[in-house]
């Protein structure tokens, strides 16, 4: 779980971790929109940050739209009362504005819409170590709209659904093809990996209810040039 502001913020520190880490050229990972006044997010999102955060380790990286570092995040900021301490930080703040803004720019890079309660975009981040470059490719993502996910019972809980992708992330880390993900792969692959994925994570009565698979339908949101 990472405190972010920007997309830009988001490229440079997934090519930072890429650098770091030297785990390939292609991850998962998460785009996390949740305000603190929200009920799913205060009631099952922020009260397991730490845990989130701990869980998720090097596997897949979810990044917090409208969080900051200390006093640094914008205006009016909102102290998240969380024991929360990361390599830059001891605690989390929440600004409206950066949240709003970060909202609107990747609503200026994708054709995703916004639920108005709590999201989270999964998808590709791809690294060019040449360049020292990263960016997220939005052409196969699963857009999680979590509030009505949970009202329509696909998913059990917010905790239950991100153990499921630490999970997947964990046993398909690295640039194996079978992950799918690998940049050594196209993307009618990564589009039959990315269903598999998302097949791991129905309920198991799920073809009985269409209602609840409609939520993890594979698509693409980005905007061709």
């Amino acid at each position: 779980m990472i405190p972010t502001y920007s997309y830009e913020f988001v490229c440079e520190e997934l090519a930072r971790r890429f650098k770091k880490r030297g785990q390939g050229k292609v991850r998962m990972v998460g785009i996390l929109f949740a305000r603190p006044a929200s009920q799913l997010a205060k009631a099952e999102i922020f009260p397991n940050i730490d845990h989130f955060h701990r869980r998720s380790g090097k596997h897949i990286d979810f990044f917090c739209a409208g969080f900051g570092a200390g006093e640094g995040a914008g205006p009016d900021p909102i102290e998240i009362p969380i024991e929360y301490t990361t390599h830059w930080c001891s605690n989390w703040v929440f600004s409206d504005k950066l949240f709003n803004d970060f909202q609107s720019e990747i609503r200026s890079r994708t054709r995703w819409k916004p639920s108005g309660e709590s999201d989270l975009i999964l998808a590709n981040a791809k690294y060019d170590p040449d360049r020292h470059k990263a960016h997220i490719d939005f052409s196969s993502a699963i857009t999680c709209p979590l509030d009505q996910m949970k009202r329509d019972g696909a998913i059990v809980s917010v905790e239950n659904f991100f153990e499921k992708i630490y999970l997947y992330a964990e046993n398909a880390s690295g640039d194996d093809p079978t992950w799918g993900f690998s940049d050594r792969v196209g993307k009618e692959k990564i589009g039959s990996a990315l269903i598999g994925f998302v097949l791991s994570l129905l309920p198991k009565t799920i073809s009985q209810d269409i209602k609840r698979a409609v939520h993890f339908a594979v698509s693409d949101i980005s905007i061709s040039n």
